[in-house]
């Protein structure tokens, strides 16, 4: 049996048609290539490969230099050339082509690359999925193993199409593949149309999971740690099934309601959404009401990739039915407008750029990494601090227009050549909202002033969880929906448990307990903690 993605997985309501989830099928829009192109990773049963989201995985893919989000496997050659450093040959690794900073690879959150390539080594299709099945019981170190395949009929799902060649999406061209990477987290594309499933979570399964929730709904503390132990795949498929396993219907989203209250309950909503509905609700939340919540805006949107914003576009139409540039550009006034302008236009293509790469001519020429980079250096001092007055649409294009591992060189180059970080100039020629959305998103750029050798997003993320408890009283809203975002990537919550124990000297987790109590504590310390599957 396989079902259908008009579903309302949180049990909220959904404005609009396409069914109760406001998820109507697409399957004129192809996302990506056949799954059978990408090489395994040792893995969870029941859960698909450790991609970012999963810890030991044999292989991370980083943010990506092409318009898609993805970039190639670690095992293929960088495209576009590389940076050589002064007076050398080439780095010998995959960061993207470029030199050795002194620091880790400055892979989007902290992702360390793969080894380099033999030249003559294929350059793979460009896709942004993620694998659809895995073989549960495949053991670890399984690099490059097939999926498994079609689940038996006792399995959530049934029997889903089968992969098609590659360069298709699951059961042929012009289909969606069932699962996509949306900020690194491995979810349920809403744009398939052939059913949920999590392979290895069987339908028994489910019933038992559902009936332990009914049975522990007055336990806060046993509810909190159920659901905060499911990744979003489970949880998604739970709550879907949720209300045809307990005798009055209730979704999961309304037994939450009702047994549990301010932010323990905004938190395990919020994990009942998952993480595309959930930054849908943040954007709304944002920008409803009598004036813009810009701080909360900025951080959803600020670090998305162009596969991202994609994702949470088609979401945020299907939910709301309103364009999200729309809705965003007609709530806010002034520059800023041209700055989410660049960064949601949905034609955005992050350079450097190669051919094959989505939007470009396989005849066209690639791009120059190492003469880019100077370009881009040079230009954003000549918009600048290099002249009177500004030329902002140049820091936008830059800034919203090229790939995480680029604009780390570039702004490491900026200050060795100018003597002052680009941050530092941006203040003198932004203000307002401009100012704090470019700041923003530099700040997880340049990196930690004390701690060179972070990741850049771990070690900001780690300060602004922080500044959440920090002086009196605890931004509690802000931390949870913070912890939530960071929880649905394990790797990615290690990461900056990692930054913060580095800068702060102490766990993140001992600083949590040290600032909340209760059923909060508990919450939030579960986040920490991370799911299971």
């Amino acid at each position: 049996m396989s079902y259908n993605p008009n579903y309302n997985s949180g049990g909220y309501a959904q404005p609009g048609g396409g069914g109760p989830g406001g998820f109507a099928p697409n399957p004129g829009q192809p996302y990506g290539a056949s799954p059978g192109g990408f090489p395994g990773a040792p893995q969870m049963p029941g859960f698909p490969p450790a991609f970012p989201d999963q810890p030991g995985g044999g292989s991370y893919y980083p943010p990506p230099p092409d318009s898609r989000g993805y970039a190639p496997p670690s095992g293929y050659p960088p495209p576009g050339g590389s940076y050589p450093p002064p007076g050398g040959p080439p780095p010998p690794s995959g960061h993207g082509g470029y030199p050795p900073p002194g620091g880790p690879p400055p892979s989007a959150y902290g992702a360390p690359s793969g080894p380099p390539p033999p030249p003559t080594a294929p350059r793979p299709n460009q896709s942004s999925y993620a694998p659809a099945y895995v073989n549960a019981g495949a053991p670890p170190g399984g690099y490059g193993a097939p999926p498994g395949p079609p689940p038996p009929q006792g399995q959530y799902g049934g029997f889903a199409p089968p992969p098609g060649p590659p360069g298709m999406g699951m059961g042929g061209p012009g289909q969606e593949p069932p699962t996509v990477l949306y900020r690194d987290i491995t979810v349920h594309n809403p744009r398939f149309n052939g059913g949920m499933m999590v392979y290895g979570y069987e339908k028994d399964q489910i019933k038992r999971d559902c009936d332990e929730i009914v049975k522990i709904a007055d336990k806060e503390k046993k509810l909190i740690e159920f659901l905060t132990r499911l990744g979003p795949l489970r949880l998604e498929v739970l709550a879907h099934e949720f209300p045809s396993h307990n005798q009055k219907g209730e979704t999961l989203h309304r037994l939450v309601e009702r047994k549990t209250t301010r932010y323990v309950e905004a938190g395990l909503l919020g994990l009942v959404l998952g993480p595309i509905k959930y930054d849908a609700e943040r954007v709304k939340q944002a920008i409803q009401g009598v004036g813009t919540d810009e701080s909360l805006l900025d951080e959803i949107l600020v670090d998305l990739t162009p596969s991202d914003v994609s994702l949470l576009a088609y979401v945020y139409e299907q939910r709301y039915k309103k364009p999200l540039l729309r809705a965003v550009q007609g709530d806010l006034s002034g520059d800023i407008n041209n700055f989410y302008g660049e960064l949601l236009n949905p034609q955005r293509v992050l350079r450097p750029s190669y051919p094959g790469q989505h939007g470009m001519n396989m005849n066209a020429h690639p791009d120059d990494p190492q003469q880019l980079l100077e370009d881009d250096v040079s230009k954003l001092h000549k918009s600048g601090a290099g002249r009177v007055g500004t030329n902002e649409s140049t820091f936008y294009g830059i800034l919203t227009g090229r790939t995480y591992d680029h604009l780390v060189q570039v702004c490491r180059r900026y200050q060795a050549k100018h003597g002052k970080t680009l941050s530092h100039d941006l203040k003198n020629e932004f203000s307002g909202h401009t100012l704090d959305v470019l700041l923003r998103l530099v700040a997880g750029i340049e990196g930690h002033p004390r701690h060179p050798e972070l990741s850049p997003r771990d070690a900001r993320d780690a300060v602004l969880l922080e500044e959440t408890m920090a002086g009196f009283g605890t931004k509690d809203g802000l931390l949870v929906m913070r912890l939530l975002r960071a929880h649905w990537s394990r790797r990615r919550m290690e990461m900056i448990g990692g930054a913060y124990l580095k800068i702060y000297g102490k766990t993140l987790t001992r600083r949590v307990e040290g600032e909340t109590s209760g059923a909060f504590e508990d919450l939030l310390v579960a986040m920490i903690k991370g799911p299971a599957f």
